[in-house]
């Protein structure tokens, strides 16, 4: 090195030579200071000081490389030109081996001092000390008392998700476990103190932003000589652990928010049977301040509870048992409820891992309010005179209460147990099982049946059974209605003769109306026939008095059949299609021409929300109530005008209500004399009758026929000021105007080929209905046959193949639902199903599930729709 080295500026060439190969050398100025240092030299302090920046420049070599003052003295008291040297010295717990050269280049020395380190038993350690650290599952980070980071193990790397390489020189405060960097400071001023920071929890947020717990402790590291050089900060992960005692403090927090809010008492005893703690809502229960102040403290010492339950729980298995109390109030109590309780007892024995008896739990539930409404439940079954019953669901009796013998005459002992075929009459049994079949389906049922009497007489009995499934038992109340069954046949007989008197009275008037129609055509025949011949004016006036007064009886006899027909329930509404503009129009021209004879003016008017559209109802009925009004109308007026008004009021996709008015200009009426309004054979006046004639039923016959239309019908009046009539009437609706005149061509011409293959029976009794919906299959292209009845129908099915029926319901002779019957019988021979469209002019609720039931595919409500009758054809032909 002399040889080749000759000036400080030569040696300054080599210095990237000497970098590169690690070679720490040091050059001092004459006085031994420092002046440079390469980056081995750094490199190799801050290994022997623990210590990352190590202050060197410009200080006393002894100072720096103190392991070495020996040889730095020798070599400066001798200055030889080529000094070298090599020596052993334990630091900390490493051996270290130097060797050195020193040159002497003009006024300036270079140290060459080369290392490393000896495997002796303090290196092993150092070495298993390290392979600790790595392997350890604790973070273990060495910081400088500056915060930055010299040391990170594996377990640092799997918990904070950084590698060392990263964090290696980065400061702590990065990772955010010590907080603030205020309170960095303040733990690095601690650690600096010489201080240890035991156990110091905290929450941080690692690489992935998971939530993770650590619990820290952190010690000073000290170099050779003792002084404070850095920190090590330990970290436990112990999320999983702080997961667990937060699930454990929720489930005992949610324990002791059960325990202490439970409406059930609480009490835990000892394996001694010795109390220990009891509930709030116990010691209430009990009217005591505390466990302590309850004078039966121990289980098994107890006189309240049964040697029986106390044998059981020793036995390890659960005692449940009813204890009756006498208990005082406590003296702060303001309820003041001295007296009698009950308490409902569940205690159950805690066994430990040996399945020992470790402690007792009892629950107690206060049963006092149970117990009384059970003692008036018995009190009021024990007084009432109705048979409480309790039942199997194979119908035994299994609890009956005093009932039984007041009302037949059996005591309990001869009721229980038995099954009550045992106790019905033989004309009843039958029945009476297929209820109780119904009962157990639907919860609930009300049905009668006869009970047979001790004494072998029979009384009938209704019950009221209800099901609980729970308690798989039937609970029923029979009450005694002998004398309402007799009373009720009483009154069936009753009406049974009423209605024959009622039916002998129709004949009666049937064949009176007969008898003398007869005479009235020939009387009013002969008058025309007459008066089509020659006669003088006094002839033909008399003639004409005889013309209208047949009239007045004939029309007399027709109002007297309506009223008959009426209160027979006889008397029908016929339901067609008619448009209501038409018959309005019509109605009100020729009422016109009757009324011009007194000079009275008759207007009209239809609300536009009710002209050009088409409605189902009885326009023959519509018209009798209408000319009746107007009729009286005319009758009672002798100057002035007569307005008839129709409007709309309801209407839904179904149905429409219309509301008609009929107004005049005439007499009125007083309004004493307004109750005989709409009553049979009544008028308001008599002299009114000797002055316009009449009998009294057109208006209760008007309000009748209104009522059956689902409409009413009413009056406005002042004496000497005119009258009001108004009515109501609902009729269905044929939702697109589609009626007998409809136009055709407004289905379309879209034929199906396939149709022509396709046969359809209309069953249907009306003739305008029938040729409707012939018209509808024929632009279809369907083929169809017609019959008029069930009878006609069963014929054609005989001896010819349809592929669909539309049926409707009410036809005579034989109806829809019964002809389905036999169709559907008789397929089940057949074995081939054709597919039934029921037809109905009404669509009341249940109707549809009523036809299904009875074996029809599908439902349509007349008015038929158009749509939806293709529609249903496409879904059960296709």
């Amino acid at each position: 090195m002399r040889n080749l080295v000759k000036s400080e500026n030569e040696f300054n060439g080599y210095l990237n030579i000497l970098s590169n190969i690690s070679v720490p050398f040091i050059i001092l100025d004459e006085n031994y200071y420092i002046n440079k240092v390469n980056d081995a030299t750094i490199k190799m302090l801050q290994n022997i000081y623990m210590k990352e920046n190590v202050k060197c420049f410009n200080e006393k070599v002894e100072k720096i490389l103190w392991f070495i003052k020996d040889e730095i003295l020798n070599y400066k008291s001798n200055e030889s030109l080529d000094f070298s040297f090599s020596k052993e010295i334990q630091i900390g717990p490493v051996n270290w081996r130097f060797y050195g050269q020193f040159l002497n280049l003009e006024n300036t020395f270079i140290l060459l001092l080369n290392y490393h380190l000896e495997k002796n038993d303090c290196m092993k350690k150092a070495l298993q000390l390290s392979s600790i650290v790595n392997s350890s599952e604790d973070s273990i980070i060495a910081t400088t008392l500056e915060g930055k980071i010299i040391s990170w193990n594996k377990a640092s790397e799997k918990i904070y998700g950084y590698t060392e390489r990263k964090m290696l020189g980065k400061e702590i405060s990065a990772l955010d476990i010590w907080g603030s960097k205020e309170r960095l400071s303040e733990l690095l001023d601690t650690i600096s103190l010489g201080k240890e920071i035991k156990s110091h929890e905290v929450k941080i947020l690692n690489k992935d932003n998971e939530e993770i717990f650590l619990s820290l402790s952190i010690t000073p590291i000290k170099d050779h000589i003792g002084n404070i050089i850095g920190a090590c900060s330990i970290g436990r992960n112990i999320t999983e652990n702080k997961k667990l005692n937060q699930e454990l403090y929720n489930s005992e927090k949610k324990f002791r928010s059960i325990y202490e809010q439970s409406p059930i008492g609480i009490e835990l005893f000892d394996a001694n049977g010795q109390a220990l703690a009891a509930n709030k809502s116990f010691c209430d229960m009990f009217k005591i301040d505390h466990i302590s102040d309850f004078k039966s403290d121990n289980f098994f010492e107890s006189p309240f509870i049964s040697e029986k339950a106390k044998s059981m729980v020793r036995n390890k298995k659960n005692s449940r048992i009813t204890c009756k109390y006498n208990l005082k109030d406590r003296s702060n109590s303001q309820t003041n409820k001295s007296g009698i309780y009950y308490f409902d007892i569940l205690t159950t024995p805690i066994l430990n891992e040996q399945g020992e008896l470790a402690s007792i739990l009892s629950q107690v539930e206060d049963i006092t309010k149970i117990k009384n409404v059970e003692k008036k439940v018995r009190n009021f079954t024990n007084l009432s005179d109705d048979v409480f019953c309790i039942l199997s669901f194979d119908g035994d009796f299994l609890e009956v209460s005093p009932g039984l013998q007041k009302v037949l005459g059996w005591r309990k002992s001869e009721f229980i147990y038995k099954n009550f075929r045992d106790f019905v009459h033989q004309e009843d049994i039958e029945y009476s099982i297929d209820c109780s079949i119904n009962l157990l389906k639907t919860g609930r049922k009300v049905f009668r049946n006869r009970y047979i009497c001790k004494d072998g007489s029979y009384k009938w009995i209704e019950w009221n059974s209800f099901v609980v499934k729970e308690d798989m038992l039937i609970y029923s109340i029979g009450r005694d209605i002998t004398k309402r069954m007799e009373d009720e046949e009483e009154l069936r007989k009753a009406k049974i003769a009423a209605e024959e008197a009622n039916s002998s009275k129709s004949n009666f008037l049937a064949n009176m109306s007969h008898e003398i129609r007869t005479p009235i055509n020939g009387i009013m025949g002969m008058t025309d026939l007459t008066l089509m011949t020659e006669l003088n004016e006094e002839q033909r006036e008399y003639l004409n008095m005889v013309k209208t007064s047949s009239q007045h009886l004939l029309d007399l006899i027709n109002d007297i059949l309506d009223i008959s027909k009426i209160e027979s329930g006889k008397f029908n509404i016929d339901l067609v299609p008619f448009n209501l503009q038409e018959k309005i129009n019509k109605i009100g021209k020729n009422f016109s021409l009757l009324a011009s004879k007194k000079f009275i003016e008759v207007l009209y008017f239809i609300d536009p929300r009710l002209t050009d559209i088409n409605i189902i109802g009885d326009p023959i009925r519509l018209s009798q109530i209408l000319m009746n009004l107007l009729n009286n109308a005319l009758k009672f007026t002798e100057k002035g005008s007569i307005i008839l008004c129709v409007k709309k009021i309801e209407s839904s996709k179904a149905k429409i209500r219309v509301q008609f008015s009929v107004s005049d200009t005439g007499i009125g009426i007083a309004e004493d004399k307004m109750n005989k309004l709409f009553k049979t054979f009544s008028q308001v006046d008599d002299s009114y009758t000797k002055k316009y004639g009449g009998t009294g039923l057109g208006l209760a016959i008007s309000k009748q026929l209104a009522n059956m239309m689902n409409g009413d019908m009413w009056v406005t009046s002042k004496k000497d000021e005119g009258s009001c009539f108004y009515f109501t009437a609902e009729f269905l609706t044929t939702n697109d105007s589609t009626d007998c005149t409809l136009d055709i061509t407004e289905l379309g011409p879209n034929i199906n080929v396939d149709n022509y293959s396709k046969t359809i029976l209309i069953v249907e009794d009306n003739e305008i209905n029938q040729q409707f919906i012939s018209t509808l299959l024929y632009k279809k292209g369907y083929n169809y046959l017609n019959a008029f009845n069930g009878i006609e129908a069963l014929k054609i099915l005989d001896n010819q193949v349809v592929d669909l029926i539309l049926m409707d319901i009410q036809m005579p002779e034989l109806n829809g639902l019964n002809t389905t019957k036999a169709i559907r019988d008789y397929e089940k021979l057949t074995k081939k199903h054709i597919p039934i469209i029921a037809m109905t002019a009404y669509a009341m609720v249940g109707d549809k599930e009523k036809f299904l039931n009875s074996g029809m595919d599908d439902y349509i409500s007349k008015p038929i729709d158009f749509k939806t009758l293709y529609s249903l054809l496409k879904k059960h032909l296709d």
